[in-house]
């Protein structure tokens, strides 16, 4: 068929998915770029338009896979970052604040930890929920703790904080107390269903 027979490209969409038979994969490495060059230019839209869809759902991506942001405005090459969620705590700059990355980009962050004294006769803290904790569009996070406890940034004990994004992927830091003696951090992570 020649290249005059053919009709435009309205939109169109690329994701990282699996075979549907197969449900959900979980992609356990794997970063990159997808890259779309045109002519004229293309507009990412982040949001589907009135114009129904032939295949009546939204996408057909069932992987743990995470795509960053486009460039805004009309142009002949767009280009998206994609990724794994490598979750992980990174380190604990100032007192009860934790720093990780690789958690979903622009997600609200659940936090969920306890502090345990090491010497009996002072009671265990939760932590506290943080409504304004999030990651940034890079999947990284700054994140200060609050417990139900006063007495815990004062005592010798261990402060364990998990971190979860919207899609289920965590990451764990643990640092000995008291304030301004913080020993050591351990990272860890999960991947969730997205």
């Amino acid at each position: 068929m020649p290249e005059s027979a053919l009709s435009p490209l309205g939109a169109l969409q690329v994701v990282v998915a699996g075979l549907p038979a197969d449900g959900h994969d979980h992609v356990t490495s794997g970063m990159g770029t997808i890259t779309i060059r045109c002519n004229p230019g293309l507009s990412a839209q982040g949001i589907f338009t009135s114009t129904p869809n032939p295949h009546g759902i939204g996408t057909a991506e069932n992987t743990n896979c995470y795509y960053g942001q486009v460039q805004t405005g009309t142009l002949g090459q767009i280009v998206q970052p994609f990724g794994v969620p490598r979750p992980r705590v990174t380190g604990v700059p100032g007192i009860w604040t934790f720093e990780g990355a690789g958690l979903l980009p622009n997600s609200k962050l659940t936090l969920t930890g306890e502090w345990v004294q090491d010497a009996p006769g002072l009671q265990s803290g939760k932590v506290q929920p943080n409504p304004l904790a999030a990651t940034g569009p890079d999947g990284s996070f700054s994140v200060g703790v609050d417990l139900d406890n006063g007495n815990a940034p004062f005592a010798s004990g261990r402060l364990t904080v998990t971190f979860t994004d919207s899609g289920g992927n965590s990451a764990t830091g643990l640092v000995l107390t008291p304030t301004g003696e913080v020993i050591n951090v351990i990272s860890s992570g999960s991947l969730g269903p997205p």
